[in-house]
């Protein structure tokens, strides 16, 4: 049969197509799709440890953490005696972190290391080791009517009058303006002023910034930062919990307030 010199073209191309497999086996179908990446041990948990405290514990989308210490009093309120902080690495499940520090409300300060597996915003087991001694902690998210991490935390769920206590046992009242400055006195006359900024990850996290005045002050003339969350008590009551560091991380505190 005679075909013009286009319809042979066509048909010329057809035919080298089929013989390299150009139907839905080509190379190209069969690119595998790119892996998923890796979920990160971000999100905020809470349980209890093995020396018979409770922690709660905000892993930011960075896998920086602050781990809170204490126990929960029969006012539903979370009085904090230590702060856990660093920065680690989430793979695959696990994650870990040297370099770790521990604040305790007496000022001592320790070094040490935290290992843990986690299933994302779900739960969470590891242990804490420092000079201290070694401690294994297990928990699971917040109820979501008490806090839910994936909602962008806002300045008017903070803002207002608040009182409460520092890491050192030391009562304090404070209040949060509309644009978020924090000007607060302890009950020894010691000062303090900061700022408060909703994350820009869009998380239930607030970035916070605070300036201590000097003495009578514990932590003289320091300026940490660090963050602040908000979550609803059993109590129908607010508490606002607040964790800072200075740049070297050679001193922290904590403020767990409430109204």
């Amino acid at each position: 049969m005679n075909y013009s010199p286009l319809t042979a073209f066509v048909l010329a191309v057809a035919s080298l197509l089929t013989a390299c497999g150009g139907g839905s086996d080509s190379p190209a179908a069969s690119i595998p799709a790119a892996p998923v990446p890796l979920a990160a041990a971000e999100g905020y948990y809470q349980g209890t440890v093995s020396t018979g405290k409770q922690f709660q514990l905000l892993m930011l989308e960075n896998d920086q953490f602050y781990s809170l210490i204490g126990n929960t009093d029969t006012q539903g309120v979370f009085r904090v005696t230590s702060l856990v902080e660093g920065k680690g690495a989430s793979n695959n499940n696990s994650f870990s972190a040297s370099n770790v520090k521990e604040y305790v409300n007496n000022g001592q300060v320790d070094t040490g290391t935290l290992s843990a597996s986690y299933s994302p915003k779900v739960s969470i087991t590891g242990s804490v080791s420092n000079a201290g001694g070694s401690a294994s902690f297990t928990g699971t998210a917040p109820a979501t009517a008490n806090y839910t991490y994936d909602t962008a935390a806002t300045l008017a769920s903070v803002s207002g009058n608040w009182s409460g206590t520092s890491l050192a046992g030391e009562g304090l009242s404070f209040s949060i303006s509309s644009a978020g400055a924090i000007s607060g006195t302890a009950v020894s006359g010691c000062s303090f002023t900061g700022t408060s900024t909703p994350r820009a990850s869009g998380k239930n996290v607030l970035d916070v910034s605070i300036t201590f005045g000097s003495a009578p002050c514990t932590l003289p003339g320091l300026t940490g930062k660090g963050i602040g969350v908000s979550s609803l008590l059993s109590s129908g009551k607010r508490q606002f919990l607040i964790a800072v560091t200075n740049t070297d991380r050679t001193a922290g505190t904590v403020v767990f307030a409430q109204r």
